[in-house]
């Protein structure tokens, strides 16, 4: 991977704005001094370490996963920042509900104990005291959703089987999209877990009839890995794809029932999902125009979020390695080079930026 590590903050060159106003008494012609207009993509937080996914409590406070060190950081908007919790192994989603922040961590291998390991959803509280709320591999090994193999459940290397990746804190539940389960699960106040949602493997285009887990479930795994609420209580769910061209999408389902309204396709690594109080949709794909697997690639140029109106049209925004997205009184937050310190081994390169409407052009490739 190229070493590329020279991080600079989104802008954009500012129009001024200057013109006449009306002469005063004296008979004197005022002139207004330009102004420069803010930029569409305006950092508001950097020197974070690979952050995954971002949330705003009920209070309005803003919080971050750094999965490269394993802490959940308060954001203030004036980009100071302050450690909630550390040393979470396999840090991924975040979620702040009124009480806790709620966390997940990606498949954990148990090390000289008899279980292959776990893959739990962690409650913290105000203290910064991490709490166990439920092991979704134990619930995967038990009910396996999506009805694929899952190979033999003593070694933990042989599948994912259960990796959690976004989480959604609600009143009522939590919800957890478990991209290794493919799987959308609820969890309720008393840590019981059922499943919400279990997309069907896609089987279009690159992913047609493709070779997969078992013979039974040919195509692509959808891998969920973005959740957001809409207008009406929808829950929307972002989809990987199995990182094949196209193949990544975004499913309205009934908040209540978890039923399929509308599904979004022809994205492209989509990691996150956030909607505007419009019904607007936005998806950041993460490693859109880069082929990452490629050792010369520079992975500084890989990405963009996906603008989609109510009418089904899309603009794009160039920001880079995109993460998690948050909605906060119609304002879309986003991360940027969220996976690079993932990749590169280092720490401190991720961003956190607020991404405006005039960001988003036609036809942009990023």
């Amino acid at each position: 991977m190229n070493k590329y590590l020279t991080l600079l903050a989104s802008t954009a060159s500012a129009a001024l704005v200057a013109g006449l106003v009306a002469a005063p008494a004296s008979g004197q012609t005022r002139i207004a001094h330009p102004k420069a207009a803010p930029p569409p993509i305006k950092l508001v937080a950097g020197g974070l370490s690979g952050p995954l996914s971002i949330s705003f409590s009920p209070t309005g406070r803003l919080y971050a996963s750094e999965a490269a060190v394993g802490d959940v950081t308060r954001i203030n908007l004036n980009g100071s920042k302050k450690t909630v919790a550390s040393g979470i192994q396999g840090l991924a989603g975040i979620s702040a509900g009124l009480r806790y922040v709620y966390a997940v961590q990606g498949f954990v291998p148990e090390t000289g104990g008899t279980q292959p390991g776990k893959a739990p959803l962690l409650k913290i509280d105000k203290r910064g005291h991490v709490t166990e709320v439920a092991d979704l591999f134990q619930y995967e090994l038990a009910h396996n959703p999506d009805g694929q193999a899952q190979g033999d459940p003593s070694d933990p290397n042989a599948d994912s089987i259960s990796n959690p990746f976004a989480v959604l804190a609600q009143p009522h539940r939590v919800l957890v999209a478990d991209g290794g389960a493919n799987d959308v699960l609820s969890v309720d106040g008393k840590g019981q877990v059922s499943t919400f949602f279990a997309p069907r493997n896609i089987n279009e285009g690159v992913c047609a009839g493709a070779p997969n887990n078992d013979p039974q479930h040919p195509g692509c795994d959808p891998v969920p890995t973005g959740l957001a609420v809409g207008p009406h209580g929808d829950i929307y769910v972002s989809g990987l794809g199995a990182e094949a061209p196209g193949a990544a999408r975004v499913w309205r389902l009934d908040g209540r029932t978890g039923q399929v309204k509308q599904v979004w396709k022809d994205l492209t690594d989509a990691t996150g999902v956030a909607v505007g109080p419009d019904g607007t949709i936005y998806v950041s794909e993460l490693f859109y125009g880069v082929d990452v697997s490629d050792p010369n690639a520079d992975p500084t140029k890989a990405g963009r979020i996906v603008r989609i109106a109510r009418d089904g049209h899309r603009t794009y925004a160039p920001v880079r390695l995109p993460g998690g997205l948050a909605m906060h009184h119609g304002k879309l937050y986003a991360t940027q080079f969220s996976v690079l310190d993932l990749f590169l081994g280092s720490t401190g390169s991720g961003q956190i930026v607020t991404v405006s409407p005039k960001a988003f052009v036609a036809g942009a490739t990023g």
